[in-house]
């Protein structure tokens, strides 16, 4: 049986001391993670019932991953630090819970987000979680049945957050949506190539092409 919850957190920060190579190891032995030779964990407390990273994939230091099932990162994926990924305690039974971070190829999410994944998170390929204080929730009340009831996020390929942008629970970007800084978000952003602002959000301009184009996230 492999240890979960404080007893997989006491793990991690006594392998701390070990060189990432080592540790690596010891996560796949102890925890069963499938983590390629050149991803990378920092300082970082991982409550996750299974981490996948492909290559290149990183997870910075001082970052909380709290109860989840499923953390799967595609090659090049880049978590900076000090973000907080939690599932609600209030759904953790419900069984609609997927309880999962699940991002394509280079996506990056930044610092100094919280990031409800409850309802599942799903981060399409170049998509960016940019700058700090996004908040996005993956559940709400479900008043007729007087319980909480998880709701699932997404971003398409290419489609980013700005700073300080507020995610309510059922949001879906379409391709190379971009959402402004401030802005509140619901529903389908479904008009591609569109930017998106206000409270709450509206498209307001088309998208640049070069970043329509993209195939890097790199700088």
């Amino acid at each position: 049986m492999r240890p979960t919850g404080g007893t997989r957190l006491a793990i991690q920060v006594a392998c701390l001391v070990l060189p990432w190579a080592l540790r690596r190891r010891a996560y796949q032995a102890l925890f069963g993670w499938e983590i390629h030779p050149t991803a990378r964990i920092g300082a970082s407390l991982v409550d996750v019932d299974m981490v996948r990273m492909g290559p290149d994939a990183s997870i910075g230091p001082f970052n909380v991953f709290h109860r989840l099932r499923l953390v799967d990162l595609a090659e090049e994926v880049v978590i900076g630090r000090y973000n907080w990924f939690r599932v609600a305690d209030a759904v953790l039974e419900h069984p609609d819970t997927r309880a999962s971070l699940v991002a394509g190829r280079q996506v990056v999410i930044t610092q100094f987000h919280f990031i409800d994944v409850s309802g599942g998170l799903d981060l399409g390929r170049l998509a960016v979680i940019g700058g700090v204080r996004s908040t996005i929730l993956g559940h709400q009340p479900d008043t007729r049945r007087v319980r909480q009831q998880p709701v699932a996020n997404s971003l398409a390929d290419r489609a980013m957050l700005a700073s300080a942008v507020a995610m309510a629970p059922g949001t879906h970007l379409a391709e190379n949506v971009v959402v402004a800084m401030g802005s509140s978000i619901r529903g389908k952003l479904d008009e591609e190539s569109r930017i998106y602002a206000g409270n709450p959000a509206r498209p307001v301009a088309d998208v640049p092409e070069a970043f329509v184009t993209r195939e890097t996230n790199e700088g």
